[in-house]
């Protein structure tokens, strides 16, 4: 049960993280014409992640400001998922864990916030550096397991 519950989440949340930022990278670049985002991308349209680390990375307060408010957002949802189903290990992936640290520190700080202490405490934040491949491996293992039945499972053990 808990591995298709970390699927469904992990599907659920895998992309529209990186999509939301982008988007608010690319009205924070239209809006301020000063903004490292343009030194970075020809066009809004073309920022991506990368772009945004590398603003980052150059000192882009309000880039990492809007970092630090999409941390924030994940940190509920992370306080949501360790209060409702006891998890204690979440790993950030995906194209979003480029941010970094400043991203994990936002996510932990909104959790502890949001989340009874003692939960809050024995739970892990960490990102993957996996990106992409994520997804693919999880499903495969997913696949080997339940329907080859090629991986032990505690239920199998007992």
């Amino acid at each position: 049960m808990a591995g298709s519950v970390d699927a469904a989440i992990s599907a659920a949340l895998k992309q529209w993280p990186a999509r939301a930022i982008i988007s608010q990278a690319q009205s924070l670049a239209t809006n301020d014409p000063d903004s490292r985002l343009n030194h970075f991308a020809a066009s809004p349209e073309e920022i991506t992640i990368e772009t945004i680390c590398r603003a980052m990375e150059a000192g882009d307060e309000q880039v990492q400001q809007m970092v630090r408010r999409a941390g924030q957002y994940l940190g509920i949802a992370a306080a949501n998922v360790v209060g409702l189903l006891s998890v204690r290990r979440i790993v950030i992936a995906g194209s979003v864990a480029r941010l970094g640290q400043i991203l994990l520190d936002a996510i932990r700080q909104e959790m502890v916030k949001r989340s009874l202490a003692v939960l809050a405490n024995e739970t892990e934040i960490g990102l993957s550096s996996m990106d992409s491949e994520i997804v693919i491996l999880g499903a495969s293992a997913l696949v080997l397991n339940r329907e080859l039945g090629l991986f032990a499972t505690p239920e199998a053990a007992a």
